[in-house]
């Protein structure tokens, strides 16, 4: 060996050995990690730079989900010792807002909560409202991060859910504008409207129509209307509440017979009982669009129907707007966000088996008709400017324009097909053809759809000469 590689190897060994005496970051037990916590958000001002001090020091990282959950509890000017010890342990410094570490919590996954999150995540969440202890409960099956779970500014149901509500005849319904936005729902022969003025206070109702329980839900901050069958595995049927609890941005509802939390975006049980064998709900095909077109195209149709004094039980002003006046500015992190639409765009989503792609809807309405594909399944959008409608279709082939009516559409052989509800109906006698069903999407804004699914295709218009 040279004198020169002799030296070198020296240096080599030296190094290691300093590397080796270095004190490495002490990992803290859940109980020592979280009790620090506890103390840095209620003991006295020196005990909680103490603590601070100590979970900064000791370099895990295993607790930055729990830190950031006792930012919520603290008052900004209090919150001086956390943020120190969030900046050392994370690394960087996204802000000084409880808002601005959720969303690193969110965007950072390789961080797992320490053990016990669950646990100290419901004795945090039970000064709040007492249900949420037993929603956070040890050992809870869960198919989402418990630690970006919010909560939403309301206690547990305390936004109360309709359960078979009144409704009226068409004719019978004479406040209700036909300018005003309602969900329209058609099953099993059966057609009801439900208002948005009413949707954007209760967001949910748990109603029969043709024969079938479903659920109507509404998340105002996602600007997604579903409606879901709510039959069970069992045979019976779900109803919900709401949990005032949030996950990027959107409501969690709570089932009342176990407690689970389910997503409203995408139908499933995801922390709780039924998390564990998890059964998503059935989404079914609904029309956002105005209470005028509504009846005109359905006039045997039933409209939900709510006194403004069952509305003051609660504080709530039934007139077009009053909800979204009352949470005006209101927002949540979302972190993982796409830049391809603007994030308050209205799209148009589909999920079909592991595929979904979104339509801006003033694009698919000012087509009117829209073929395309998703997967291996062809499909046409229908869109109506006036009330900004959209429904989707299978289309199995064929290509379809409008037709001289309204509720027409002409095949690529210039055959005459009938809208419904339910599906497009073929050519009258003599033809061989199937109706070809109506497929269940729903709108929300562009970030709420991304949030759910980052994976999900965009569509894009032809480029001219195409």
């Amino acid at each position: 060996m040279t004198a020169g590689r002799h030296v070198s190897f020296i240096l080599i060994l030296f190094a290691a050995g300093l590397a080796a005496a270095a004190p490495a970051p002490s990992r803290l037990s859940p109980n020592t990690g979280y009790g620090l916590i506890r103390i840095a958000i209620s003991g006295s001002e020196a005990a909680r730079e103490a603590s601070a001090r100590k979970l900064r020091e000791s370099g895990d990282v295993s607790f930055i989900a729990g830190l950031t959950d006792a930012l919520f509890f603290l008052h900004a000017d209090e919150r001086g010792p956390l943020l120190a010890a969030l900046r050392q342990l994370a690394g960087e410094d996204p802000g000084p807002r409880y808002h601005d570490w959720v969303e690193l919590v969110g965007r950072r996954t390789e961080i797992t909560p320490a053990a016990g999150y669950l646990d100290w995540k419901g004795s945090l969440f039970e000064r709040i409202d007492k249900h949420y202890r037993t929603v956070f409960a040890p050992g809870a099956a869960t198919l989402i991060r418990p630690e970006e779970i919010l909560w939403g500014g309301v206690r547990w149901d305390a936004i109360p859910a309709l359960d078979e509500p009144p409704h009226v005849a068409a004719a019978a319904e004479r406040e209700i504008d036909d300018r005003e936005r309602v969900f329209g729902v058609s099953i099993g022969g059966e057609r009801r409207a439900y208002p948005l003025r009413y949707l954007s206070w209760h967001e949910l109702l748990n109603d029969t129509l043709g024969g079938q329980p479903v659920a109507v839900t509404y998340s105002a901050l996602c600007g997604s209307g579903i409606v879901w069958s709510t039959k069970n595995p069992a045979g019976g049927r779900h109803t919900f509440g709401t949990s005032g609890l949030l996950y990027r941005s959107d409501k969690l509802m709570f089932d009342r017979a176990t407690q689970t939390l389910w997503l409203q975006m995408t139908g499933e049980p995801v922390l709780g009982p039924l998390a564990g064998n998890p059964e998503p709900l059935a989404m079914l095909p609904m029309t956002v669009t105005t209470w005028g077109e509504w009846k005109r195209l359905h006039p045997d149709t039933t409209v939900l129907k709510l006194s403004a004094a069952f509305g003051a039980r609660w504080g709530y002003r039934y007139t077009p707007g009053a909800a979204d006046l009352a949470r005006d500015g209101v927002s949540f992190p979302v972190w993982n966000k796409s830049r391809l639409l603007p994030q308050g765009e209205m799209v148009f989503g589909l999920r079909l088996l592991d595929r979904t792609k979104v339509w801006p809807i003033a694009r698919v309405t000012a087509q009117a008709v829209l073929n395309d594909r998703l997967g291996d399944t062809d499909l046409v959008l229908l869109g109506t400017a006036d009330s900004s409608s959209v429904r989707a279709y299978r289309r199995d082939g064929h290509t379809f324009r409008s037709g001289p009516e309204p509720r027409a559409l002409r095949d690529e052989a210039d055959r005459p097909w009938q809208v419904t509800e339910e599906s497009l109906l073929p050519p009258g006698a003599g033809t061989t053809e199937k109706a070809l069903p109506r497929l269940p999407g729903h709108a929300a804004y562009w970030f709420a759809w991304y949030g759910f699914h980052p994976q999900t295709e965009v569509w894009a218009a032809p480029a001219a000469g195409r």
